[in-house]
């Protein structure tokens, strides 16, 4: 049940994985089968930091560790946890922790003469040692790893050196080999479905899927990939809102539409003149969508925003706006202006229709005469 739910979680099925391995706590707990809890804690941590649960996963992690280390080395057992948590350290900005961890995890790799475990703690090292900016240090590693993984025909390892080769690239402003490399790395991982890597070390490397959009490389694939993200890879899609392509900008807008945040519709707005008639009306209806979808206004506008929306709603003017708020009818006007932009309005019917459609407990009391 452990091995469904790893093979679950690398392919970014995380619900399903999670109902497997807390099956495997239950049933350990139950039967008191002490020596395999590490095994299924290692999971599970990975599983709630994959979720953004970040400590409680790295709790879990250590707490697989020690009970690895209770019973001996183990290769099963020790070196996973160990690597996992040198690479959520990574990943949160932690990089001497990070390669205090891969180093000791390669040591046992090396001790118990297992190559997987070796090459995956190699390829880290090199990662992690990117992060603090020696890159030649960290190119060595990755040579070690690729030549080991080329050697005994370890995928999952190849994915690693070719993403973070990638970004080791992007940081050196070589563009021709960060397309080659990113191009490489997001079709093994498309291949073999390492979605779970790709997603995790994507939090910390969005230019390198901004860059794939902008080259049309794997689109779909990118494109589901930022939507696991969430909110977070909007950072990613920014750049590409005006991309040539009326193919890539519909792909945005669906994905825009698919993340549902404040952050997503702020950006969506800013398509909604788009020069392709198909991907303008995508726009307006996924807009229309997501504004259903928005559980207070005062999650989106100040509330001098709110009070200006209200009178719009009504039908005043500017002007009226003004009197009614001891306030210039230029500030009205830039009022006015805001609110357009945050919620992607175009004319004021549109604003009076969103804010009568509002449900009355969503309302803000600011709305109230």
């Amino acid at each position: 049940m452990n091995n469904l739910a790893s093979g679950l979680m690398l392919r970014a099925k995380y619900e399903q994985a999670f109902r497997w391995v807390e099956e495997c706590l239950n049933i350990t707990s139950k039967y008191r089968i002490e020596k395999k809890v590490s095994v299924f804690l290692d999971t599970y941590g990975c599983l709630l930091v994959s979720r953004g649960e970040v400590r409680e996963g790295a709790e879990a992690l250590k707490q697989a560790l020690e009970r690895s280390l209770m019973y001996g080395f183990d290769n099963e057992t020790v070196c996973p946890p160990r690597c996992h948590l040198g690479s959520t350290a990574r990943r949160t900005g932690e990089f001497d922790k990070a390669l205090t961890e891969h180093s000791e995890s390669l040591r046992v790799a090396k001790k118990l003469g297992e190559k997987y475990d070796e090459v995956v703690a190699t390829v880290n090292i090199g990662a992690d040692l990117l992060r603090v900016g020696n890159t030649e240090a960290a190119e060595n590693y990755f040579a070690q790893g690729q030549d080991m993984s080329e050697k005994h025909v370890f995928l999952y390892p190849q994915t690693h050196v070719l993403f973070h080769r990638a970004w080791a690239a992007f940081m050196a402003k070589d563009e021709i080999s960060t397309i080659d490399f990113i191009t490489n790395a997001l079709t093994n991982a498309k291949k073999y479905q390492h979605h779970h890597f790709i997603i995790q070390e994507g939090k910390i490397s969005l230019p390198l899927f901004t860059i794939a959009l902008q080259n049309e490389i794997e689109p779909e694939y990118v494109c589901w990939i930022l939507k696991k993200i969430g909110e977070e890879s909007l950072i990613a899609i920014e750049p590409v809102l005006n991309h040539q392509s009326p193919n890539i900008r519909r792909k945005i807008a669906t994905l825009l539409r698919n993340l549902d945040s404040i952050g997503s519709l702020t950006l969506l707005r800013r398509m909604r003149y788009d020069k392709d008639e198909t991907v303008k009306k995508m726009v307006k209806e996924y807009l229309a969508q997501l504004r259903k979808n928005v559980k207070s206004a005062s999650d989106l506008l100040t509330s001098r925003e709110i009070d200006v929306l209200r009178y719009v709603a009504k039908g005043e003017t500017n002007l009226q706006i003004a009197n009614k708020l001891f306030i210039s009818e230029r500030t009205v006007k830039t009022h006015v202006a805001k609110v357009f932009r945050k919620l992607g309005f175009t004319n004021r019917i549109e604003a009076a229709v969103f804010y009568h459609n509002l449900d009355k407990t969503k309302k803000s009391t600011t709305f109230n005469d």
